[in-house]
Order: structure tokens, then C-alpha cells, then sequence
């Protein structure tokens, strides 16, 4: 038997639902890690928050926005293997929990305060990098869940160029670096205004590896998207 680890979801809930219909949805989550062999150490309560930022994510195949959401936290010790099932489980109840986090912490309390006002998209901020085990690797590809990307980080990519491709179902730097130039030209064809995606992708790639000082260094040379 492998050794059980402490861990945390952070999740976002839906700001449509009522406050008790939030704290349902959360005794839902602690289920679903009951059911994966979790124990539950802690939870935090139920608050609803303003978001840093508009969250854009892709809901029953279609595009849902949240300026605001429910937010609340459990905290849970479980054997590292049983994280793809949860994740699993949490992803179907998306209507509800629309987005979260899942992060391995310790025991006290007081470090969960800090997880409060992240968007839960910035999982390497708050994942613990120092563990370079093969089993850490492995259990990071599972924290990382499903999010969208600030698409306007790319050069050249303004709100409605974004708003286009979303609707298109490309949410992620990952999902745009995939596209050639002539599929995006073809999703932005009706956006009024010169939009040259030229650059785009490679400048996604960069984006989805992290190698933010590399982008913006290129986006220095870069006018619109292009090369100056």
C-alpha cells in the first residue's frame, strides 16, 4: 500500500446556485472523495466571492462566463493514486463546481487562507515542485485540470478576437497552439477588423510551456503579431 498524502480542492461553484445549494454541492465533493478512499481533515466555509478576472469554460457544449462564484475548500488525506478517480468524479458535476484546483498541502489550517482569491488556473504557484519522484510527475498531469487560458496574452489576440475562438471551443494556450493558420484565419473570419494569426501558435506553445520570459521577449519584436 502506497503512503496517503494530504491534499486540498479549491473549487469555484456556480454563483447561480443558492447559498445552501452551494454547501450541498460541497457535502456532493466530499463524497465523491469518500467514495475514493479519502478522509476529510478539514473544510473551509462557503463565500461568495468576486473573481480576479472573467472565467470563461465550456459547460454542457457551451461557453459559460462567471464574474463571481461560491468558494469553499476540503481538505483530505488519500493514497496518490486515487486522484484520477476523483478528478474523474468532480469533472462530471461541472454544472455545479465549474472550476477547482487540486493541490498538495499539510495538515494546518492556516496555509489553505492564501488559495482563497487565486483563480485556480495557477496550479504552479501553489503545487509543490519540489518532489521530482516519478509518482509527483505522474500525480501532476491529474491536479492540472480543466481551465481556460487569458487568450489576450498572445500578441495580436484582442476580447472579441478571444470571445471568437472560445466560442470555437479553443479555451487554452494548448488548444490554440494545436490550430494552423488558415483553421484560425477560418474560426476569425468574421470578426471585423486585420487579424493576422501569423504568430499566433508559436506564441500559444510558449504559453502552455510556461516559458513566459521567452514570449515576451519575442512579443517585444512583434507588432499586431507579426514581426516588425
Amino acid at each position: 500500500m502506497s503512503q496517503k498524502n494530504i491534499y486540498e480542492i479549491g473549487m469555484l461553484i456556480n454563483p447561480d446556485l443558492s447559498q445552501q445549494e452551494a454547501g450541498q454541492t460541497v457535502e456532493k465533493v466530499k463524497d465523491i472523495l469518500g467514495k475514493q478512499g479519502a478522509s476529510v481533515i478539514s473544510e473551509g466555509e462557503v463565500v461568495d466571492i468576486d473573481l480576479a478576472y472573467q472565467i470563461i469554460t465550456k459547460i454542457a457544449s457551451k461557453n459559460e462566463r462567471f464574474d463571481r462564484a461560491f468558494f469553499s475548500w476540503v481538505k483530505f488525506e488519500v493514497e496518490p493514486s486515487a486522484q484520477a478517480g476523483i478528478k474523474k468524479e468532480v469533472d462530471k458535476i461541472k454544472k455545479e463546481v465549474f472550476r477547482y484546483l487540486i493541490v498538495k498541502t499539510v495538515a494546518d489550517d492556516e496555509a489553505t487562507d492564501k488559495y482563497q482569491n487565486i483563480s485556480l488556473d495557477e496550479e504552479e504557484e501553489v503545487v509543490d515542485a519540489d518532489d521530482s519522484s516519478e509518482e509527483e510527475a505522474v500525480e501532476s498531469d491529474v491536479i492540472d485540470t480543466t481551465a481556460s487560458d487569458d487568450l489576450t496574452k498572445i500578441e495580436g489576440i484582442g476580447p472579441v478576437v478571444a470571445e471568437a475562438l472560445n466560442s470555437a471551443g479553443i479555451n487554452t494556450f494548448a488548444d490554440l497552439a494545436e490550430k494552423s493558420k488558415g483553421e484560425i484565419e477560418e474560426i476569425i473570419a468574421n470578426v471585423a477588423g486585420n487579424h493576422n494569426p501569423e504568430t499566433w501558435a508559436e506564441q500559444a506553445k510558449l504559453a502552455a510551456n510556461g516559458e513566459w520570459e521567452k514570449l515576451e521577449e519575442w512579443q517585444k519584436e512583434l507588432d499586431g503579431g507579426l514581426e516588425k
